[in-house]
Parts: C-alpha cells; sequence; structure tokens
C-alpha cells in the first residue's frame, strides 16, 4: 500500500492530527513584536509548521551529511520523520505492512522546548526579557519566571499542549536557541536510535492507541530500551551537533542534555516502573561518552546547590 516511508508518515499525518480547543493566551503587543520579528519572512514561511519543518530538515541534514554511508541508506530508504498535532505521545513510530518506518514527533513537544528555554534564559538574566505579558518585566524577578515555567509543565500535563506565558527575549540574545535546537536534535537521534537498535522491528513494542487506527511504539516500555536508545543516539547526536554549531565544544551538551532529560521526566504522564529517571539517563551517557568520573561527580551534583553549581561550571565555555 505504501511504496515510501514518506508515503507512509503522510497518511499517519491525516489520521492523526487533532483539533484542540484550549485556553490559549493571547496578547496584541506579543502579536505585534513577532510581526516585527518575522517581517522578512514570506507569508508561507510565516506558518509555524513550515518553520518547524525548515529545523527539522536541517538537523535531518546534520545526521545524514555525518552517518555512515550504510546507517545512511537505510535511513533514506525506510525511514521517514515527522510531525503531527497530537499530545496523545511525545514521540512514537509505526511500521507499514511493507516495511517502511515512520516516526512521528508531537510538535507540542518542540513548542514547549521552545518556551522553556526562554523562560529558562529569562530566569537566569531577567534582564533580557524585552516583553513577558505576565507583568512589567522592570519588576518581574526570577522567581517570578520559575512559577511561569512550572506552570507550563502543568498545562503541558493536563492540556497535552505547552500553554503558558508569553515571552519574548532581547533580539540580540540569541543562545538560548542553541541549546533549544540541540535538545530538538536529541529527540530526533534517539528515535533513530531505536531505529538502529532495531526496537521498531519487535512485536512486543507496540500497540494500539485508544483513538488511532494503527499500532505505535510504545515509549518507556522498558529501562533498558531507552537506555540502550540514548546511547546508540549519543554518537549521531555528537556528530550532528557539531556539524550543526562547529564551534562549539564536548562538554556543551552535558548542561544541555541533563536539562532535556530533567524536561521530559517532568512532563511525562508516564509514572510506572519502566519509565527511565531522567539523571539515570544521563548518568549512562556520562559514563559510556565522556568518563565514570564525571558520572560519579554528577550523581554528586544532587547532594546540593553548590556541587550542582560546581559540577555544571566545569561544562560551560568562558
Amino acid at each position: 500500500m505504501f511504496d515510501t516511508a514518506q508515503e507512509y508518515l503522510e497518511y499517519l499525518q491525516q489520521i492523526c492530527t487533532k483539533v484542540y480547543d484550549l485556553p490559549f493566551e493571547k496578547d496584541p503587543e506579543f502579536t505585534k513584536l513577532n510581526s516585527q520579528d518575522v517581517v522578512h519572512l514570506s507569508p508561507d514561511q510565516l506558518d509555524g509548521m513550515y518553520q518547524m519543518k525548515f529545523l527539522l530538515n536541517q538537523y535531518l541534514n546534520a545526521i545524514l551529511n555525518t552517518v555512515s554511508p550504510d546507517l545512511k541508506e537505510k535511513i533514506e530508504s525506510s525511514l521517514a520523520i515527522g510531525f503531527v498535532r497530537n499530545g496523545s505521545f511525545n514521540a512514537t513510530c509505526s511500521k507499514s505492512s511493507t516495511g517502511k518506518y515512520a516516526v512521528l514527533i508531537y510538535e507540542g513537544l518542540f513548542i514547549l522546548l521552545n518556551k522553556h528555554g526562554k523562560l529558562a534564559h529569562a530566569t537566569n538574566n531577567p534582564k533580557i526579557v524585552r516583553f513577558c505579558n505576565r507583568g512589567d518585566i522592570k519588576t518581574l524577578t526570577s522567581d517570578d519566571y520559575i512559577k511561569f515555567m512550572n506552570e507550563l509543565f502543568d498545562n503541558y500535563k493536563k492540556y497535552h499542549f505547552p500553554i503558558g506565558a508569553l515571552v519574548k527575549l532581547d533580539s540580540k540574545y540569541l543562545s538560548h536557541m542553541v541549546s533549544i535546537m540541540l535538545s530538538e536534535l536529541f529527540t530526533i537521534c534517539h528515535e533513530i536510535g531505536h531505529f538502529i537498535n532495531g526496537d521498531f522491528d519487535e512485536e512486543a513494542n507496540f500497540a494500539n492507541l485508544a483513538d488511532h487506527p494503527f499500532e505505535a511504539f510504545i515509549e518507556d516500555r522498558s529501562h533498558e530500551i531507552e537506555y540502550k536508545a540514548d546511547l546508540s543516539a549519543y554518537p549521531i547526536f555528537e556528530k550532528a551537533a557539531f556539524n550543526l554549531f562547529p564551534e562549539m565544544e564536548k562538554n556543551n551538551f552535558v548542561p544541555v542534555l541533563s536539562t532535556f532529560f530533567a524536561i521530559m521526566g517532568t512532563v511525562s504522564n508516564s509514572k510506572s516502573e519502566s519509565h527511565p529517571e531522567a539523571f539515570r539517563r544521563m548518568t549512562n551517557i556520562l559514563a559510556a561518552y565522556y568518563s565514570e568520573q564525571i558520572a560519579l561527580d554528577y550523581l554528586a551534583s544532587f547532594e546540593s546547590q553548590e556541587k550542582s553549581n560546581e559540577f555544571f561550571s566545569r561544562f560551560v565555555s568562558d
């Protein structure tokens, strides 16, 4: 029925898309600032999904440009990755009867990562905020932005969509975009890790979603499967990240991935014993690709704020 993975992906996108009637926040000043920021874009480029697809293609190109020829051919011939508006999952995969794989990434997850990234940087330095619909930016504090961040997580779990404060950062301050893009990149690499490990070929890893006529891969079915996907994903992530950001250093990835895993642990609806703990995912990567001592130091960083500050200061470039 489906000759290519892309055909299967597009079919799933059509049948999976949901329409959400949610209490979205709107603000005329925020809309005005957005319009000023994107005045150079064409009408097609103003579409949010267009921008997400553009980024996705950047990530995929960086991955395909750095993996082995054999893996590149395997991905291009049988795997397609795309977005869908459906909060039933953060990311999942389905396999067609013709052996084609389609990875579906919930668009709300990437919006969440974007919103969190801005709030996290606003927390670290409230002075870089140029607009927030929740109050006067001259009086909003780091504690306020932390509250907005917690609200964002709560709404994501409640509504399956990242509803929260509308924040704009100083247009001269773009470093927050790097950590957001790296988090999005790892999301894709993690799914490719499952693909490499053969997880998408095991029938036991799939189940019918309640409201969809197809079987989907069960994320977080076991610690072992998720940990192995992380370990297979990391080398792909690292090479692709350097392809996108040649000026970065390997150590810069540590705080980014630690934050990413913490976010995924916070917003996960899974409370089962199979759900991987965020710090364990990070520890495994550190032990495998950095050193056992760094992994131990990372675990020790949870003992106090002082130890946490000391640990992460080692991975920030001057």
